[in-house]
């Protein structure tokens, strides 16, 4: 049997120094992964807050408009009646309009303008939420895509440590 002569202190520490450099690099790695599964976690649960105001948005405009398209139909209806009252002719003249049927047609076409208005701006406010939900979800999704690339990143760095 061949002796090998003994190691000396120096080689000692050299092959102690590798040995803790390798510990190290993989206790970084693993915290990196930590960090990085964190922070995705934490998108996600942005991602899912964002979701439930949207919907939150998109139920409560929903309600609006339901609200107004009922007002509407009311408000034609009862329109409709007074008109068809106004275009009865009687026996030898055109029935002429109360005082109170004048009042109640003036107020039906100041309703019919002001829902007009609330119509409009229901649609303007729908709008504005659905350039809003596009914007935040491309936002998101260019968000995950950088976390995709930085995870990818990360796992190739790993495996040419590895090596």
């Amino acid at each position: 049997m061949a002796k090998f002569p003994p190691k000396s202190p120096l080689r000692q520490e050299v092959e102690s120094l590798k040995r803790d450099q390798t510990t190290l690099s993989s206790a970084e790695a693993s915290a990196r992964e930590e960090a990085m599964e964190r922070e995705l976690y934490a998108l996600r649960n942005q991602m899912a807050q964002k979701n439930d105001q949207i919907a939150s948005m998109d139920q409560r405009f929903l309600s609006d408009l339901s609200h107004s398209n009922q007002e509407i139909a009311t408000v034609t209806v009862e329109l409709e009646k007074l008109k068809s009252i106004a275009l009865k002719p009687t026996s030898s003249r055109v029935l002429e309009l109360t005082r109170d049927q004048a009042e109640n047609v003036d107020k039906m076409r100041s309703q019919v303008v002001s829902l007009a208005h609330a119509l409009e701006n229901s649609e303007n406010r729908r709008a504005e939420v659905i350039e809003k939900i596009e914007t935040e979800r491309q936002a998101h999704a260019e968000s995950l895509r950088r976390m995709s690339v930085n995870v990818k990143r990360f796992y190739s760095t790993m495996n040419m440590s590895d090596i």
